[in-house]
């Protein structure tokens, strides 16, 4: 945690800083398809809350750019006489709080 905010996506320097994490799998549609913590820290309930939330608004916005993007890939292969088959269901995206020693 920085301030009153929560790291998503952390990067390597960040992850090491962290005593805490908690990754959230995100469907489609927004529902929370899996939750698990890692770090030897401890994590509040509203800490809980607020990092769930998130994950929920990135992941379903980072579903919605990624389905797009296989939309358009699907389409220029199709017109390039190729077919794909995607599926977008359960993408996880990762919502880290870092807590200070």
């Amino acid at each position: 945690k920085i301030g009153h905010r929560h790291v998503v996506d952390a990067s390597w320097e960040e992850e090491l800083c962290s005593l805490a994490r908690l990754t959230v799998g995100v469907t489609q549609k927004g529902s929370i398809a899996g939750l698990n913590k890692e770090g030897s820290g401890s994590l509040d309930p509203e800490s809980i809350y607020e990092m769930v939330q998130s994950g929920r608004k990135v992941g379903t916005t980072l579903n919605l750019r990624l389905k797009e993007a296989l939309d358009r890939e699907e389409g220029s292969r199709r017109s390039s006489c190729q077919t794909i088959r995607t599926t977008s269901n359960g993408w996880m995206w990762r919502t880290f709080l870092s807590l200070s020693h």
